[in-house]
């Protein structure tokens, strides 16, 4: 049925991982990285339909500074991707139904940044950064079957390293 179009898009990421440098390698890092993407929707022009993602990655990451002397870094991770989504609509009875969905497949991230180090404690530093996160999952769909879903997202984010 028409719902009109999803105008009051959001969301918000949240990662946490960790690196261990490699000693062969000077400024490369290796480590591990889970990413947690939420968006959603409520729609516009009075529909009563809306949907909620949250998508969750889990990977093997790197991270690595090329210059000695400055600060610029280039990152990857690369693993699992799970999709689990929420659909809200109102029934021909008048009543609020959810529609519930799971996939899993693969994704990963790549990007930029550069490492701020405002703190006496030079170990420690303000990572700005710029990623482009991209999934693929395989999802089972009522009335359609499996279905390939495809989600990416460009990220400015600020991250704190220890």
């Amino acid at each position: 049925k028409n719902v009109g179009s999803y105008s009051s898009l959001k969301g918000y990421s949240f990662n946490i991982g960790f690196y261990k440098p490699l000693r062969k390698t000077n400024g490369l890092m290796l480590g591990a990285m889970v990413r947690n993407t939420q968006t959603g929707s409520t729609p516009g022009d009075g529909y009563s339909e809306a949907y909620f993602f949250n998508f969750i990655t889990a990977g093997v990451a790197l991270k690595y500074y090329p210059f000695e002397n400055v600060n610029f870094f280039a990152k990857a991770d690369y693993g699992l991707a799970a999709v689990l989504t929420k659909n809200r609509f109102i029934n021909e009875e008048g009543g609020q139904n959810f529609f519930h969905q799971f996939g899993i497949g693969s994704g990963g991230s790549v990007g930029v940044g550069y490492s701020f180090l405002p703190f006496k404690d030079k170990s420690k530093s303000l990572d700005a950064q710029i990623l482009y996160q991209q999934l693929s999952t395989r999802v089972e769909v009522n009335g359609i079957g499996d279905d390939q879903w495809k989600f990416g997202a460009l990220n400015f984010t600020v991250a704190l390293s220890f």
